[in-house]
Formats: C-alpha cells, structure tokens, sequence
C-alpha cells in the first residue's frame, strides 16, 4: 500500500503492476475485491500525497523545480525496488482478512483527510507543513500491517486445524479444478471475445471519464453566459474558484468508489456477479455525463460526485473481473494489455473530440490566461 501510494502514473507498471499482481494471486476469490480496492485507491491517492509534500517539505525552499525533480526521482526508484524485492507470491491465503479492514480504513481516513487539507488551503493562507507532516504520520501506520498480519497468524496457529468432511473436500477439489481450466494464457487471451469486450468496454468508459476530468475549467466556463468576441480575464469569471473544489471532490469520491465497489463486490459475490458491478459503473458514468451536458453549476457537484464514485469503481471492478474470466496464473500479462485501454480512450478522445469543441469554443471568446482544457 505504501509502495503504491507513493508513485506517480509515470511509474505505473513498475509499482501498480508489481503490488497487483502478487495480491491478485494471493487471496482467494471472495476477498480480491477488497484487496483491489485498497491498491486502486493507494494508486489513486499518489498525486495527492505528492501535492502536499511538495507544499510543505519543497516549495519553502523556492520555486525552482531541481529540489522536486529529485525527489521524485529517489521515490520513484527506490519504493519500487524495495516492493518488488518484498513481493511475494505464496502457497497459501490469509487466514484472517482483518489486516485489509485496517488498511481500508486507513485509506478512508487518508482520503477524507486529503480532500479536506486540499479545499482548506485552496481558499486560506495557513503554512502546509503541520497538514504534510500529519500526513506522514498516517502513512507511517500502514507499516503496522505486517505486525497485525503475524499476529493474526500465531493466533490462528493456537487453534487445533480444522478437519474437513468428505463433502467440503471434494468442493474444494472440483473449485480448484474449475480454477485450473478457467486459466488462460495471454495469446488465448488475445484471441478470445471476451478480452476485446472488456478493453472496448474500459476504453470507451475510462477515456471518457478521464477527459471529462481533464475539462472542468473548460466545463464551469461553458456554463457561464460570457459575451462573445470578448477579452474577458479569468478572474473575472464567475465561479471560476469553484474549478479547485470540484477537483478536490472528485478526487476523494474515486477514491472512496475505489474501496466501497471491491468492498461491495465481495460482500454480495455470491448473488451479484462481478460484471454487473462493471456494469453499474459504466451506466453511473453515462448519468453523470449527461447530468454535465445539461446542468447548472450547482447541479454539477452532484454530477461530480457521481462520476468521481463510478470512474473510481471501475478501475476498482476490472481488474478482479480480469482475474476471474481469464485466471490469475497469468494476470500480470492479461491486465497489462487491458489496463492500457484508459490511456488510449484518453488520447483518442482528446484528440477526436474535446480538441475540436475546445477549439471552436474558444474561437467564439478570449480569456486573459489560457485554460487547460486538455
């Protein structure tokens, strides 16, 4: 959790990919929800964190970038490392799923936290360093998860084993039968329906979820009646503050849809299959755009909030639903190829579409200061 937080989406596949993988394989069926959900919200929470050591251990030093760009040099090479050389796959699961509750709600209040410090100073002057250094102190305490996982273990080891019937025996005989024949390789993977399904299904969803997020400046500006073929300053603007607040809310409801899908997902796994979780995200997004097409400022926190839930709950359900269709013997691979798709919904979109409509948006208006629409 910790390797995962502290990486940037330029580090991807040499931190996310390292802690998916060996959690992937580790624990059973009915708990890798829970175990996804926590990784994908640690993955989603890495720029936040990143934000606030820079304001309160960086930019008291100056505005010159050589302190950052080291810094995120150090991290981004050594957490990797270090995770990848402590990542293990092993024979058997966890007994006991308590050590993912603390971590769930340690996440919970990490989030809470961020976004709460991010709209606090994005409208005050108070000095960042007491909030990075609280910070600190939270992720400190995910360093207490092995420590509970001993323990939890030399517990159960006082407990005489648990003997199983005939019955029992031969369900777990046909599972892991059933679990060995659902394997595939990634060249069967390729070749089958069902993995173009789901990478059209989380190109078209997340790459439009991500440049709906890239636009909120551009979103509030077309909500406002601006004259046209007007020189207008960006401060000028109404509700051009709100920009900041409506990041910060995103970023804490997909994180929070993040660990409450792989939560939910495992709570009712066994009357709610995992693709209707996928399902369900993907019908919340498409509400939540069109609420955007149509609403008001006001009525776009609620649409915000929306889409931040369902945008975090699908990055949350695809990577379980991956394992569960095509076998965790070779996961890493198998998602590898589908978690690109995002990134090439993004581009696709940004390129195809919202250049376009910016373009001839901005064409009607002049603002002072550029916006970043893209």
């Amino acid at each position: 959790c910790i390797r995962d937080s502290l990486n940037t989406e330029k580090k991807y596949i040499n931190s996310y990919f390292v802690a998916l993988n060996p959690s992937i394989k580790n624990f059973k069926s009915e708990h890798r929800g829970k175990v996804v959900g926590v990784l994908v919200c640690c993955f989603a929470l890495c720029s936040g964190i990143y934000t606030q050591f820079y304001k309160g251990f960086l930019k008291s030093r100056g505005d010159d970038a050589t302190i950052l760009l080291l810094f995120l040099a150090i991290m981004l090479s050594v957490t990797p490392l270090v995770g990848g050389l402590l990542s293990r796959v092993t024979n058997s699961s966890p007994q006991s799923i308590k050590p993912i509750y603390f971590c769930y709600l340690l996440c919970i209040i990490i989030v809470v936290y961020l976004g709460t410090v991010s709209i606090i100073q994005n409208f005050t002057l108070l000095p960042a360093l007491p909030f990075s250094i609280a910070l600190v102190i939270m992720l400190s305490l995910f360093c207490f998860t092995p420590l509970l996982c001993k323990f939890e273990q030399l517990e159960s080891d006082s407990y005489e084993p648990q003997v199983l019937d005939e019955e029992e025996e031969e369900e777990k005989k046909k599972q892991e039968t059933n679990n060995t024949e659902g394997e595939s390789n990634l060249l069967r993977t390729l070749a089958s329906f069902d993995f173009w399904l789901l990478f059209i299904i989380y190109l078209i969803s997340a790459g439009s979820g991500i440049v709906v997020v890239n636009n909120f400046e551009a979103i509030v500006i077309s909500k406002e009646d601006l004259p046209k073929f007007a020189d207008i300053k960006y401060e000028n603007i109404p509700h051009n503050k709100e920009v900041l607040t409506f990041i910060a809310l995103f970023s804490v409801f997909n994180a929070i849809g993040r660990i409450l899908v792989g939560f939910l997902s495992d709570k009712f796994l066994s009357k709610l299959e995992r693709v209707w979780w996928v399902t369900f995200c993907c019908a919340t997004m498409c509400f939540s755009q069109l609420i955007f097409s149509i609403a008001t400022i006001n009525m776009i926190y609620f649409a915000v909030i929306s889409l931040g839930l369902s945008f975090g709950g699908l990055f949350s359900a695809m990577p379980t639903l991956t394992s569960e269709i095509f076998g965790v013997k070779n996961f890493g691979a198998n998602w590898g190829f589908i978690g690109i798709a995002p990134a090439i919904g993004s581009e696709l979109l940004s390129a195809l579409l919202a250049a376009k409509l910016s373009a001839k948006y901005l064409s009607l208006i002049h603002i002072s200061e550029p916006t970043r629409l893209l």
